[in-house]
């Protein structure tokens, strides 16, 4: 069986990977930072879960995307396929 963790080459600047890639911190200069995990899947039913232990603001949010969306800085569910959960206020997002 596989697991995913963060990917170390597909994260912002801003963000500090640790215990294994599976905790992402950022480093509280940027806001919409992106971070992507190392599991692309192409078919098939999968399950994950994350736990947000602390966040401001707007930045909460979790989703999932194609492998070619862009993860720029300053983006919120950027340019691509991708869909989420907005954890600020609950709603669903896609792009």
């Amino acid at each position: 069986m596989t697991f995913a963790t963060f990917d170390p080459s597909a994260k912002s600047a801003h963000f500090t990977l640790s215990g294994g890639d599976l905790i992402a911190t950022p480093d509280g200069t940027a806001d919409y930072l992106n971070v992507a995990g190392n599991l692309y899947l192409s078919s098939g039913k999968r399950y994950f879960e994350v736990t947000i232990t602390s966040a401001s603001g707007n930045s909460r949010a979790i989703g999932i995307a194609t492998s070619g969306v862009s993860i720029a800085d300053g983006q919120y569910f950027p340019s691509g396929d991708c869909y989420g959960y907005d954890g600020f206020n609950g709603t669903k997002r896609s792009n």
